[in-house]
C-alpha cells in the first residue's frame, strides 16, 4: 500500500489546523493561550507563506474576527443608546409643545394641572390608564381634560406610579350638563344629563320635552355637577328623540374629541 505523499499530509495537518483555529478563535481562551497557538503555528504559517500562499493573513484574520463582532456590539449599544436619548428628548418636546398650548389658552390660569401621558387604553371598559400616581399627587374624583379644556372623564383608581381614568362614556359615569343654545342675542342654558353607553358612546337625557334643542348645540359641565368645573366642553347634541307624551327628551353627544387621537391630558387639581 502506498503511503500519502508529504504534500497530501501537509494539507490535511493545515486543514485540521485550521478547522482548530476556527473553534478555538471562538471561545473565551486569555491571550496566554492564543499566544502559545500563534508560536506552534508559526513554521506552518512561515512555509505557506513562503510558497505565496499568504496563512498568516487568514489567520491573523481569524484572530481578529472576534475583537471586530465585539467592537461592533460595542457600537451597537451605543446606538441603541443615542436612539433612546433621542426619543426622550422627542417625548420631552413634545411636552412642552402641550404646556405651552395649555399656556396659550389660559388653562393654568383657570385651573391648577398636571400633565400625565397615556400609557393604555381598556376599550372594553371604557377606561384608561396614565403615567401618574399617588406619588404625583394624584387623587381620586379628580377632573381630566384634554390640552384643548375638552371633558374627558375622572380619576376613578390611583395607584403609586399610575391612575385609572373613567372615560364619560362609562356606562357608570353619570354627569349633570347643560345644553346651550342661542337664541336671538342670548345663551340659554338647558338642564340635562349624560350618561355614558360603553364603546365611546354618550346619551343625552333628562330633556325638558318643551326646551327646542337641535342638532350642533354644545353640551358642556354643568355647576351641578360637584366635582366638575362648569362650563367644560364635552360634545354636541345630535339625533334628538322625542319620546312621546313624556316628560322628557333624549339624544346622542357627539364627543368633541376622538381619544384615539390623545396621547397626553391634564389631571384638574383644583379651580
Amino acid at each position: 500500500m502506498r503511503h500519502p505523499s508529504i504534500k497530501v499530509k501537509t494539507v490535511i495537518i493545515v486543514i485540521l489546523l485550521i478547522i482548530f483555529l476556527i473553534i478555538f478563535n471562538l471561545t473565551n481562551l486569555s491571550s496566554v493561550v492564543k499566544n502559545f497557538f500563534y508560536l506552534i503555528s508559526a513554521p506552518i504559517q512561515r512555509t505557506f507563506w513562503l510558497a505565496g500562499d499568504g496563512i498568516t493573513d487568514f489567520f491573523e484574520t481569524i484572530f481578529k474576527a472576534r475583537d471586530l463582532q465585539e467592537k461592533n456590539e460595542k457600537l451597537e449599544l451605543k446606538i441603541q443608546e443615542m436612539s433612546a436619548k433621542i426619543a426622550l428628548l422627542k417625548e420631552t418636546e413634545k411636552e412642552n409643545r402641550i404646556l405651552r398650548e395649555a399656556i396659550d389658552i389660559d388653562l393654568q390660569k383657570e385651573f391648577d394641572i398636571i400633565l400625565a401621558q397615556i400609557t393604555g387604553k381598556d376599550i372594553a371598559r371604557d377606561s384608561i390608564l396614565i403615567n401618574k400616581g399617588s406619588e404625583d399627587g394624584i387623587l381620586k374624583d379628580r377632573v381630566v381634560i384634554t390640552q384643548e379644556k375638552i371633558l374627558l372623564g375622572k380619576i376613578s383608581d390611583v395607584y403609586k406610579n399610575f391612575s385609572r381614568i373613567m372615560l364619560v362614556s362609562n356606562v357608570e359615569s353619570v354627569i349633570p350638563v347643560n345644553i346651550q343654545k342661542q337664541e336671538v342675542d342670548k345663551l340659554i342654558n338647558v338642564e340635562a344629563l349624560i350618561r355614558g353607553r360603553g364603546n365611546f358612546q354618550i346619551e343625552l337625557d333628562h330633556i325638558p320635552i318643551g326646551e327646542e334643542i337641535k342638532d350642533g348645540d354644545r353640551v358642556v359641565t354643568s355647576a351641578l355637577g360637584g366635582i366638575f368645573p362648569p362650563g367644560i366642553l364635552i360634545g354636541y347634541v345630535k339625533n334628538i328623540e322625542r319620546l312621546g307624551a313624556g316628560l322628557f327628551q333624549r339624544a346622542e353627544v357627539q364627543s368633541a374629541v376622538d381619544i384615539r387621537d390623545i396621547n397626553y391630558l391634564f389631571i384638574v387639581t383644583d379651580f
